[in-house]
This record gives C-alpha cells, sequence and structure tokens, in this order.
C-alpha cells in the first residue's frame, strides 16, 4: 500500500504457519498456509527466509524474536538448539539495532 510516497510492508507470522509478506493495498484477504515439513526444513524455512531484505531488517525484530521463540520451542537435536541460540542473537541483534 502506498503511503504519501512511501511502500508500506506487512509481515504476517504465526508459528506453525509460512510467513507471509504483504505489499499491496488490495491484501484485504490472507489466508495463511500451514507449514508442512519435518523440523529440520522448518528450521530452515525460519533460520533463512527469502522474504527478510537487510534494508527491512530494523522493522523486523518482534517477527524475528517470534520465529526464534518458535525454533527453541521445536528444537530437540543439539544442532536444532545451536540453530536457535543463533537465531536468538540474530533477534536480539536485530532488536538492539545492530
Amino acid at each position: 500500500m502506498m503511503t504519501s510516497g512511501i511502500e508500506r510492508t506487512v509481515f504476517i507470522y504465526a508459528p506453525g504457519y509460512e510467513l507471509q509478506v504483504l505489499s499491496k493495498a488490495d491484501a484485504s484477504e490472507v489466508k495463511m498456509r500451514r507449514f508442512v515439513g519435518t523440523v529440520d526444513a522448518r528450521f530452515r524455512a525460519l533460520g533463512t527466509p527469502d522474504c527478510l531484505g537487510d534494508d527491512a531488517q530494523h522493522r523486523l525484530s518482534l517477527v524475528s524474536s517470534m520465529m526464534a521463540d518458535e525454533m527453541e520451542f521445536l528444537a530437540i537435536t543439539d544442532k536444532q538448539h545451536s540453530q536457535a541460540k543463533g537465531a536468538r542473537e540474530s533477534a536480539n541483534d536485530s532488536a538492539a539495532g545492530r
């Protein structure tokens, strides 16, 4: 949606669902897609979402934190715990503006 020449982007996230990114004014109805796959596949999706560019990082600290929460909840293996810890550190850095 356009407001005063600035494009607005909306990030919609819920644990267990695909991250949705909307930037159109006509997106009045959003249908969330449930994530289907293994825990490892979910970790890959949460750890490197395609839509999170560096330019939007300052607006995503809350979403990053929620994704880290989900990773921490799902973590079973040592590798997953390590990935979740990295995601938490990244979310904290994002919130601190680093």
